[in-house]
């Protein structure tokens, strides 16, 4: 148990600084609501990546109880081996540090299935 307090409370953090700059990573093509209150609905469509909609928020609760699940399984797999939790923890604190602070990777062009 002690190897995933670390990557948790950093997981934390991350998750709450995310949600405090105002910028959030849109995974589709979707409609937010536009600061300025534009078009007739007073929203736009954003391509997938990083929006910063402007709104600064502490962290939803779906966002923490994702996070209480996660690192609850790999505390239990850490029970077992505390390698593999730690292990599977630190994965999970860099791969989210990465997408905030390196962005999506950028595609030319899509890739089709089957080659």
């Amino acid at each position: 148990m002690n190897s995933m307090v670390w990557p948790f409370m950093v997981e934390t953090g991350l998750i709450s600084y995310r949600s405090m700059t105002g910028k959030h990573l849109v995974t589709s093509t979707t409609r937010v609501q536009a600061p300025n209150f534009q078009g007739p609905l007073g929203s736009k469509s954003v391509p997938v990546g990083w929006v910063d909609d402007g709104i600064k928020r502490p962290p939803l609760p779906s966002e923490l109880l994702a996070e209480f699940l996660i690192f609850g399984i790999f505390a239990a797999i850490a029970s077992k081996d505390a390698r593999v939790g730690a292990l599977l923890g630190w994965g999970i604190v860099v791969a989210t540090g990465l997408t905030m602070f390196g962005g999506p990777a950028k595609s030319s062009s899509p890739t089709p299935l089957g080659g």
